[in-house]
């Protein structure tokens, strides 16, 4: 496993200091995890002053936004949603260092990011390092150097009998009995819970997805970003069954922009971002935490997924794992000064194209 450099900041203890250095910021908790660690927020800027009348859901019932939320005096409010999965560590790093860049204009490699913190004031900013702080606790502080069979084995977790657990089979179990493994892995928290599939409304059961909900309605979350990693190339994921019309319209649209960001500054994301999407096309995933967020507060929510190092056709180092995660968020950043993530009367009314063929994602994956 090679060693990470001084500046990579990832562990629970780096957490900590972080949040305790926070000085220009508000620092919170939001809850305690089931293994009872702190789940910090940051949050930047100042909070909304309007009252709503109306959840969302009344507000569409009203056909008039403004129940819940006034769009045309309030910032728009960012959510950086990192470390749902604990061992995927490159997304903490990048929310750490989006702190140490709001708080000092340079991230902790001393690189000068004062251009990014100027367009991050422009918003209500809401960064979560580690939504599970238990997954983090367990896993290494990153998986460059780690054989692909290995990572496996380290974020879906070992069997009593040394099996490995493995991909999508891990998600059968919610929760997975840390009385039935031998190593629980880095994806669910200290009770067995994937949090990314807490997300069955009338039946959520952890403290970390209730009150992440919780902060999405009361915030009024107009994106909420969900930073994640798996071995190939960074990609935002297509939208899931379950969002709404113009969520996966716009989240389409935004992977070929985050394709031609990538671009400009000489990183590499999947191909297929840039290729014309149709507008139905869909990930076979009809509920899961982001689309729980957006449909908490009409948030766009769009799913991360950058490289971990761990494949060898896509191998990493951390000065580009580092940008990557950086560039991701400017890219959105940037573009909401063009236009409002989720404009909500224009979510209400936008339907899809009823002739567009439906299309799934890594449907091979699944059947």
């Amino acid at each position: 496993m090679a060693q990470e450099p001084a500046w990579w900041r990832t562990t629970i203890a780096q957490i900590d200091a972080t949040v305790r250095s926070v000085r220009t910021g508000q620092a919170e908790i939001l809850t305690q995890s089931a293994g009872g660690r702190p789940v910090h927020m940051v949050s930047y800027g100042t909070p909304t002053r309007h009252v709503p009348t109306a959840n969302l859901s009344g507000a569409i019932g009203c056909n008039d936004p403004r129940v819940y939320k006034d769009e045309t005096n309030e910032p728009q409010v960012v959510m950086i949603v990192a470390g749902c999965h604990g061992s995927e560590a490159e997304a903490t790093n990048g929310a750490l260092q989006l702190i140490q860049i709001m708080e000092t204009g340079r991230d902790y490699a001393g690189k000068d990011r004062s251009a990014l913190a100027e367009l991050a004031r422009g918003y209500r900013l809401i960064i979560i390092p580690a939504l599970n702080p238990d997954g983090r606790a367990r896993t290494p502080a990153s998986m460059i150097g780690v054989a692909e069979a290995e990572a496996l084995r380290i974020n879906q977790g070992v069997w009593k009998d040394g099996r490995s657990i493995g991909y999508p089979a891990c998600k059968r179990y919610q929760p997975l009995d840390p009385k039935a493994v031998s190593f629980l892995g880095g994806y669910p928290n200290d009770d067995g819970y994937n949090i990314m599939h807490d997300a069955t409304p009338g039946d959520i059961r952890t403290a970390e997805a209730t009150a992440l909900l919780k902060l999405v309605a009361r915030e009024g979350a107009d994106l909420a970003l969900h930073m994640h990693s798996h071995p190939t190339p960074s990609t935002i994921l297509p939208p899931c069954h379950g969002m709404f019309d113009l969520h996966r319209k716009r989240i389409l649209a935004y992977r070929e922009r985050l394709s031609q960001f990538y671009t400009e500054r000489g990183l590499a994301s999947d191909p297929r971002m840039a290729m014309a999407s149709n507008p139905a096309a869909t990930w076979l995933c009809p509920a899961n935490l982001a689309t729980m967020t957006s449909l908490a507060s009409g948030a766009l929510s769009p799913i991360f997924e950058q490289p971990n190092g761990t494949s060898p056709d896509h191998p990493r180092d951390y000065p580009t794992m580092h940008e990557e995660s950086l560039a991701v968020i400017e890219m959105f950043l940037h573009w909401g000064k063009k236009e409002r993530f989720s404009p909500r009367m224009e979510m209400f009314m936008t339907m899809l194209d009823a002739s567009a063929e439906p299309a799934t994602y890594m449907r091979d994956k699944w059947f």
